[in-house]
């Protein structure tokens, strides 16, 4: 971002510099008292349009950075998300209750859940988990069906809902 930063910067001044200059002579010959030659509009019609770039570089650069961070997950939450899907325990969690809480970054719905986790050689439990929820699958929560979860190991009540293994209507009855 930094160096689109610098290179719209150096846009804009360049643009500045021959807008400036195209003015400066064409002010030069508008004094002449005798002719003097002919104008050439051509530096200020490059510099407005080099001008205009810098600046809608400038402008996009910085919109760009914004929404890459508004639209994207934190990087601490892909590396858990990451770090559950190599060490996760797979197990499955049936929905107890659900309260909507907001959207996420993305626009998808967020939602507090409260599950009962099932994992193999543990005895189940429950916990309250925030996620957001894919807009086609907030079905699955009012309806309370199981939901596929890879659960650490460490610690159970961190856990990772797998949107990505249901499909919109599977396991519709």
């Amino acid at each position: 971002m930094r160096a689109l930063l610098a290179v719209g910067g150096f846009v804009l001044l360049v643009g500045t510099g021959l807008l400036v200059w195209g003015v400066r002579q064409e002010a030069a010959l508008s004094f002449c008292e005798r002719p003097c030659g002919s104008t050439q509009a051509w530096p200020v019609a490059i510099g407005v349009l080099v001008l205009l770039g810098g600046v809608f570089l400038l402008i996009w650069t910085v919109a760009n950075g914004y929404a890459g961070r508004a639209l994207h997950p934190a990087r601490h939450e892909l590396e858990e998300r990451q770090r559950l899907r190599r060490v996760g325990v797979q197990g499955t969690a049936r929905v107890l209750g659900s309260e909507d809480a907001g959207t996420s970054r993305t626009g998808e719905p967020l939602v507090a859940i409260d599950l009962a986790v099932s994992v193999p050689g543990r005895e189940p439990y429950q916990v309250n988990h925030r996620t957001a929820v894919p807009p086609l699958l907030t079905w699955r929560l009012r309806v309370r069906r199981p939901l596929p979860v890879l659960v650490d190991p460490e610690d159970p009540s961190r856990l990772l809902v797998e949107w990505g293994r249901l499909t919109p209507w599977s396991g519709a009855r």
